[in-house]
């Protein structure tokens, strides 16, 4: 009888201790969705909702940094290297030929003239050319990535892999911090930031977001991040 009742004593305090812990997680879940940092994790799955209809997205990885409250995450979508972004990087590869061609001529006419004067003009006229190849490619971008839709008023998390084509005079006219193109396949890879104070409960957190906005899914949770897959 006596090692009833302990049993007994030991298997409520063993619940008490679980709900316990499960309201402060609950607690923390709530503290974390208020705060700014969770619009960063709903922007990019809102963008990933939009995305799925068209490519496919195969997983969706999220892994803490060696900076806690910081974390890594990559997004592997199926097609969308081999039918979006590869083709309009070779055609933005032939574009800056053209444009460094231009740039090459008019420094040659610039014999006999003000050479200061001349150089800052060619450059501003070639970052003008490259500028417009980089609008052009983004928009592109977007409008095979989002099937054609158009969102003029929304803010989107995951951004173009040519972005610094312009900023960098033609040097980086693919992205390879932000992207990387596997087989067919196109990787995108960013960082996600939370309160370093709740970072314990951030998995928790992303898995009960995954959860209200792909039904279907299905999330490994670990201590320091998911692994997500069936994102339809």
């Amino acid at each position: 009888m006596i090692i009833l009742v302990s049993i007994t004593i030991i298997y409520i305090f063993i619940v008490v201790l679980l709900k316990s812990a499960e309201i402060k997680r609950n607690n923390k879940i709530q503290k974390l969705r208020s705060s700014k940092y969770y619009v960063q994790l709903r922007n990019l799955l809102e963008d990933c909702t939009i995305v799925n209809k068209s490519f496919y997205i195969m997983s969706f990885e999220i892994e803490e940094e060696n900076a806690k409250g910081f974390y890594h995450f990559s997004i592997r979508f199926s097609d969308l290297g081999k039918y979006v972004i590869e083709s309009q990087r070779f055609a933005m590869e032939i574009a800056e030929q053209q444009v460094k061609s231009y740039y090459q001529s008019e420094i040659e006419h610039l014999k006999g003239h003000n050479l200061i004067t001349g150089v800052k003009m060619a450059m501003d006229k070639t970052y003008a050319m490259r500028l417009k190849i980089q609008e052009n490619s983004d928009a592109h971008f977007f409008r095979e990535l989002f099937n054609g839709r158009s969102f003029p008023s929304r803010m989107f998390y995951i951004t173009s892999p040519y972005e610094n084509y312009a900023s960098s005079d033609g040097t980086y006219i693919f992205d390879p911090d932000d992207w990387k193109i596997d087989g067919d396949d196109a990787i995108f890879m960013g960082i996600l930031e939370f309160d370093r104070d709740y970072h314990e409960t951030v998995p928790y957190l992303i898995e009960e977001t995954v959860e209200e906005m792909f039904p279907h899914a299905k999330v490994i949770t670990y201590s320091n991040g998911c692994f997500i897959q069936n994102l339809c």
